[in-house]
C-alpha cells in the first residue's frame, strides 16, 4: 500500500503507475500529467480485483487512466483535460466520484466504459461511450456538449439531462437505454441532437426541444423497437427551434405534446401516443405522413397525409378542436365492440 498527500505522475517527464494484484494507493490530491504544453504525461493502470486507488481530487492532463479486470478508483472530484482518456473495462471495474466528474467541457477528455464496467458520480459533464451489456454510467445531473453514445446494451441513469454545444447523444441497439428521472433539455448552448436507434430506449419526466432562445433541439426516433417515453409533457419549439422526427418506434407522452411557434413534428412511421397534442399556435407544424396516432385531444387542425388515426385508448375518444382532413392514403381506424361511446367503440369528435 502507498499513502501520499499529493501524488503527481508525469510532472516534467513521462511517468507511470501500476496498481495490480490487490495493491492499494491513497492520496489526498492526484494528478496525471502536467498542465503545461511542454509538461509530462502520466499513465495509470488499476488492474485486477482488489486493486484500488482512493484519491481526493483527480486531475488528468494529456494522460491515460485504465481501470480493468475488476480494479477500482474512487475520487472526491475529477477533471479530464485535452487529449486525456479514461477506460473502465470489464465486469467489476469501477470509477466512483462522490462529486463532480468533468470530461470534455472545453477540455476534450474522453471516457469509455465497456464490457460491464461502471462509473458513478454526483454530476457529470463531457463526452463518453458506454458500450456493452452491464456497462453503466450513473449520475445526478448529466450534461454533454461534445457527444455521448450508448450502444450494445449499455445503460445510463441520471436525474437531469441536457444536450447542447453542438453535441449529440446516441442511444443505439436493443437493451441500450438512458433513464432520466427529471427534465431533459435538448438544445442548450447551441445545437443538441438526441438519436434513438435500432431498439434503443430513452425515458424522461419532461422533454424539451429548443426551449431557450437561440438554441436548436432535434430528436430522432428510428428503428423497430426504439422508444422515447415521457411521463409528463414533451415541449417542441416553444422557446426557439425544436424538431421531433418519428420515423419508426414509439414515442409516448403522458400529458401534453406542445408544438410551439418554432416547433416541427415530422411523424412518418411507428407510433405516437399522447393524452393531448397542442399544435394550435401560429407557426407550429405537425406533419402527419405515416405511423399510428393515438391521442385523446388534438388542439388545432389535423391533416392526415398518409398515417393512421386510432382514437384514444383501446377503444377511446379523440377530440379534434379544429378541422380534420384525411387525404388519399390516410386511414381512420375504428374499433367496434358495443354501443357505449369511447368505452365499447371508438369515437371521433371534430370541432
Amino acid at each position: 500500500a502507498l499513502s501520499s498527500g499529493v501524488l503527481i505522475i508525469g510532472r516534467e517527464g513521462d511517468g507511470a503507475l501500476a496498481i495490480q494484484n490487490g495493491g492499494a494507493v491513497s492520496s489526498t490530491t492526484s494528478r496525471l500529467g502536467s498542465g503545461g504544453p511542454d509538461g509530462g504525461r502520466g499513465t495509470a493502470t488499476v488492474d485486477s480485483v482488489g486493486s484500488s486507488w482512493n484519491s481526493g481530487s483527480l486531475n488528468i492532463f494529456r494522460s491515460t487512466l485504465a481501470i480493468q479486470n475488476g480494479g477500482a478508483v474512487s475520487s472526491s472530484s475529477a477533471h479530464m483535460y485535452i487529449n486525456s482518456t479514461v477506460m473502465v473495462d470489464g465486469a467489476g471495474s469501477n470509477w466512483t466520484s462522490s462529486g463532480y466528474l468533468g470530461l470534455g467541457e472545453d477540455h476534450g477528455g474522453v471516457l469509455t466504459v465497456k464490457n460491464g464496467g461502471a462509473v458513478s458520480s454526483a454530476s457529470f459533464m463531457g463526452a463518453a461511450t458506454v458500450d456493452g451489456a452491464g456497462s453503466s454510467l450513473t449520475t445526478g445531473g448529466l450534461s454533454t456538449e461534445t457527444g455521448l453514445r450508448i450502444s450494445n446494451g449499455g445503460v445510463v441513469s441520471s436525474s437531469f439531462g441536457s444536450i447542447g454545444g453542438d453535441g449529440g447523444f446516441v442511444v443505439d441497439g436493443a437493451g441500450s437505454s438512458w433513464t432520466n428521472s427529471g427534465e431533459l433539455y435538448i438544445g442548450m448552448v447551441g445545437l443538441g441532437h438526441l438519436a434513438i436507434r435500432n431498439g434503443g430506449a430513452v425515458s424522461s419526466a419532461i422533454g424539451r426541444l429548443g426551449d431557450f432562445f437561440g438554441d436548436i433541439g432535434v430528436a430522432t426516433v428510428e428503428g423497430s423497437g426504439s422508444s422515447w417515453t415521457n411521463s409528463g409533457d414533451l415541449v417542441v419549439g416553444t422557446g426557439y427551434t425544436g424538431t421531433l422526427n418519428i420515423l419508426n418506434g414509439v414515442v409516448s407522452v403522458g400529458n401534453t405534446l406542445s408544438v410551439g411557434e418554432h416547433g416541427t413534428v415530422n411523424f412518418a412511421g411507428g407510433q405516437l401516443a399522447a393524452d393531448s397534442i397542442d399544435a394550435a399556435t401560429a407557426g407550429a407544424q405537425f406533419n402527419f405522413t405515416g405511423g399510428a396516432l393515438a391521442v385523446n385531444t388534438f388542439n388545432g387542425s389535423l391533416v392526415n397525409q398518409g398515417g393512421e388515426l386510432a382514437p384514444g385508448d383501446s377503444p377511446g375518444t379523440t377530440v379534434i378542436t379544429g378541422d380534420y382532413t384525411q387525404l388519399l392514403g390516410g386511414t381512420f381506424e375504428v374499433e367496434i365492440g358495443g354501443l357505449l361511446q369511447g368505452a365499447e367503440h371508438d369515437w371521433l369528435d371534430v370541432g
